[in-house]
């Protein structure tokens, strides 16, 4: 298909997955993360670019580099983000309220929010302009519906505020996206999936196992489904929406 794709976050973890069902569909594929050299590398299809989301400067002067005429359609997916993580050692992250890092927070609402509206509001004017059928995903979370179950941490421990007040702002920053741009034929949507197993302490894993009643964690790969799904005309009349994967977690 002649479709031409960006991801943030592309270095991440789940970005393999992502990448994965967006060759199927992509002539050229955008690879945007911090973690990339300075110099735009290309791999095939993919183009691996260093960019900082959260300035507006360097995301209006990326597009404008941008060739969308040449292309039938366009997808955006949004993963870029500030997460804190649990490994086989436990939680890297020890964090309450009262003694909480104000500067944290804003960094990484900055990332996770700001950076995701200046990018998806660059990627919609070009499409608008050079009238390009688009598509948006948003990687929210369970995290965006649900306050988290902190007894999974450890004694005492919380997950930090910040990803819960980002992935909450990502839902409301996903509708807005989609009415305001419905006439435009752009989709937006968001996929929220719960804990994914990625060699956690067995601890961990037990314990977070119980509390969807699937009784286990979510595979990278069982993402999969819901992205092609999303960016893809199987969901031609879907927007404003967001699918939540979390083995019926949030039903509990």
């Amino acid at each position: 298909m002649n479709t031409l794709g960006f991801i943030t976050g592309s270095n991440g973890f789940l970005a393999q997955n992502v990448i994965k069902v967006l060759e199927k569909y992509c002539k050229k594929i955008y690879l945007i993360d911090l973690a990339y050299n300075e110099d735009e590398v290309e791999e095939g299809i993919l183009h691996k670019k260093k960019l900082d989301i959260t300035s507006e400067k360097n995301v209006d002067t990326f597009f404008q580099n941008i060739d969308f005429q040449s292309f039938d359609k366009s997808i955006l997916v949004n993963m870029a983000a500030i997460d804190h993580k649990v490994t086989k050692h436990g939680a890297d992250f020890k964090w309450n309220i009262e003694e909480s890092n104000v500067e944290k927070l804003r960094k990484s609402i900055e990332v996770s929010l700001i950076g995701t509206f200046i990018i998806s509001k660059y990627f919609c004017t070009k499409s608008v302009k050079d009238n390009i059928e688009s598509n948006i995903l948003n990687f929210a979370s369970d995290l965006s519906v649900l306050i988290s179950n902190d007894s999974v941490y450890g004694e005492n421990n919380h997950k930090p505020i910040d990803y819960s007040i980002s992935k909450h702002g990502l839902i409301g920053l996903t509708k807005y996206f989609a009415v305001y741009y419905a006439k435009n034929n752009i989709r937006v949507n968001s996929i929220s999936p719960s804990g994914i197993e990625n060699d956690q302490n067995e601890d961990f894993v037990e314990k977070y196992s119980m509390l969807a009643p699937i009784g286990r964690m979510i595979t990278s790969e069982e993402i999969e489904g819901a992205v092609e799904f999303l960016v893809t005309d199987k969901s031609s009349f879907i927007t404003g929406q967001n699918i939540i994967l979390d083995g019926g977690k949030s039903l509990w």
